[in-house]
């Protein structure tokens, strides 16, 4: 069920919302995490600060400053939406290198409080849910890389050809979940 409290929910309803879990953002993390946890048989209440499609003034949240090294606008990059960024994402996977998660001085608010191999052992379920096939430590099986050892490394993108899984049109079972 969808509510959108923009156009159609009273006062009262949001008072009412009563979940055993609540997932704050309507994107390829939340939506996964709202699909496996269905037949649990809990409450579930996925919130999206968006609707189902783009709408400027929405979209205009995410006006701010980028730090560190050049990248897109963050009001042009992320999209503010149900099914979030995956909607110009074309199906893009990659596993996050352990710099990813490092403190590094020159980025301004780098640091995560865990590490890559905090991750290692969810990486083949993710691959799993979108059908992707297994890639270990972030090679193709049969691929021999001629400058391995030397000072640069390979890195691969998989891509989920069902690229929309995320739309809304797409999360059909989502929206029949009872309230």
């Amino acid at each position: 069920m969808i509510i959108d409290f923009a156009t159609s929910a009273p006062d009262d309803a949001r008072a009412a919302l009563q979940a055993d879990i609540v997932i704050v953002g309507a994107g390829a993390a939340g939506i996964t995490l709202a699909r496996q946890l269905l037949p649990t048989g809990m409450h579930i209440l996925l919130l999206e600060s968006g609707g189902p499609d783009h709408v400027d003034s929405i979209q205009n949240l995410y006006e701010g400053r980028v730090t560190g090294t050049d990248y897109y606008e963050l009001r042009e990059s992320r999209l503010r939406f149900f099914g979030g960024t995956t909607a110009i994402w074309g199906g893009r996977c990659a596993r996050l290198d352990a710099i990813d998660f490092a403190r590094r001085d020159w980025v301004e608010h780098s640091g995560w409080p865990l590490t890559l191999s905090d991750l290692d052992g969810w990486y083949a379920g993710a691959q799993a849910s979108l059908g992707l096939p297994a890639v270990a430590e972030n090679r193709m099986p049969g691929f021999s890389d001629p400058l391995e050892g030397r000072e640069t490394r390979s890195a691969f993108w998989q891509f989920d050809e069902q690229f929309s899984r995320f739309s809304l049109p797409a999360c059909k079972d989502l929206q029949r979940a009872a309230t």
